[in-house]
């Protein structure tokens, strides 16, 4: 419950407080702003894109490099995303994945896994 205050009376303080929430990943992401517009917003939106598309390209010449080293590539939806991180635990030291290369894999696999 502090916590809240302390966010209600910092965002009252900045100015506008807004919650942004992401559906594919389940997660709400909260923003400052003095104040909101929406050429700005488009704006950030435009590039979150963007920068979203590029993370998960990078995501899947990742998969396909270094899981495709041992055995079959698998389609992202053969899976749901509980499973999805199951198996990328298991996998992570035997694919000797770093932690980027790891939460590059999974938010590629996440993105399009089985809903």
């Amino acid at each position: 419950m502090k916590i809240f205050y302390k966010i209600l009376t910092t965002s009252l303080l900045c100015g506008f407080f807004y919650l942004q929430y992401d559906i594919k990943s389940d997660t709400a992401n909260y923003f400052f702003a003095d104040s909101i517009k929406i050429g700005d917003s488009i704006k950030v939106t435009a590039d979150s894109l963007e920068l979203k598309k590029i993370k998960l390209a990078e995501g899947k010449l990742l998969y396909e490099k270094k899981c495709q080293k041992c055995h079959m590539l698998y389609e992202p939806k053969d899976y749901k995303l509980k499973q999805w991180k199951e198996n990328l635990i298991e996998m992570k030291e035997k694919a000797e994945l770093n932690k980027d290369e790891y939460s590059l894999i999974l938010g590629y696999l996440s993105a399009n896994c089985k809903k």
